[in-house]
């Protein structure tokens, strides 16, 4: 025979389950954007101190041709 839990058990375990959400889903977005943005900026750091100069400008050329092609990219029709 099975056991139907009470209201209160049941209320304590959708409790203890939205908490565990919020904390996971808070890990993540720390996780996510601030580790993100952190390790984008250690990478650049370490970029322009590792790297020769023209190395680094070939990058920033890639960086702009890039953002170039992506400006002249047709997404679709614009509305003015």
């Amino acid at each position: 025979m099975t056991r139907i839990p009470s209201e209160e058990a049941t209320q304590q375990f959708w409790k203890a389950n939205l908490r565990w959400l919020a904390i996971l889903l808070s890990i993540w977005v720390f996780v996510y954007y601030g580790c993100g943005i952190f390790f984008v900026v250690s990478m650049l750091v370490s970029l322009f101190t590792l790297l020769p100069p023209k190395h680094i400008e070939h990058f920033f050329d890639s960086v702009r041709s890039l953002r170039a092609a992506l400006v002249k990219t047709d997404f679709g029709p614009t509305h003015h």
